[in-house]
């Protein structure tokens, strides 16, 4: 039997080029295979999903408003 695994990641809109997606999918796959071993299966996803940096936040600030208070110091 082949072990299946599904990845979701999120990351802030625009940070990321689509060269550094690509490779993190990449180096995903190559972590989760050695992890899971060599039986994964290929239809592995790594999913990656950009929020806008308004959408989310942490100590109740979004990362929007932590990025102008940086901005600001």
């Amino acid at each position: 039997m082949r072990a299946v695994a599904h990845l979701d990641v999120k990351v802030t809109e625009g940070t990321n080029t689509p060269v550094e997606k690509a490779s993190f999918v990449s180096e995903a796959m190559k972590l989760l295979r050695s992890v899971l071993g060599t039986g994964l299966n290929p239809v592995t996803y790594v999913v990656i999903h950009e929020v806008p940096a308004g959408a989310w936040g942490w100590d109740g600030l979004t990362k929007a408003h932590h990025a102008q208070i940086a901005n600001a110091a």
